[in-house]
C-alpha cells in the first residue's frame, strides 16, 4: 500500500489527479531524478507514453517520492515553461 502525505492528498484534489492516475504513473515511470531532501521525482517519458496506451497523458504529470518516509510527498502537472524544466531532466 502506497501512502500519501497530507500535502499530496491536497494537491491531488486541487489538481484533479485521481488515485488511479498516480498509481498508473508509478507503474510506468521510467524517469527518476533526485531533487534534494532525500526526494525523487518520478515521471513517464514522452516516448513511453506514446508507445503504451495505458500511459497516455501521464507524461504531463510527476510524483515526488520521499525515499526517507517511503511515501508520496506531492504530485504536480508538468508544464513546458522554464519553471517546469527542473523536473524534466533527462535520465
Amino acid at each position: 500500500m502506497i501512502e500519501l502525505s497530507r500535502h499530496a492528498e491536497l494537491r491531488c484534489q486541487q489538481r484533479s489527479i485521481t488515485p488511479t492516475r498516480w498509481k498508473r504513473l508509478l507503474e510506468y515511470a521510467d524517469v527518476e531524478k533526485q531533487i534534494g531532501d532525500n526526494c525523487t521525482v518520478l515521471r513517464v517519458s514522452r516516448r513511453t507514453a506514446k508507445h503504451l496506451d495505458e500511459a497516455r497523458g501521464l507524461e504531463r504529470v510527476a510524483v515526488i517520492w520521499s525515499d526517507g518516509n517511503a511515501r508520496i510527498v506531492s504530485v504536480m502537472h508538468l508544464h513546458k515553461a522554464k519553471s517546469g524544466r527542473r523536473y524534466r531532466a533527462r535520465r
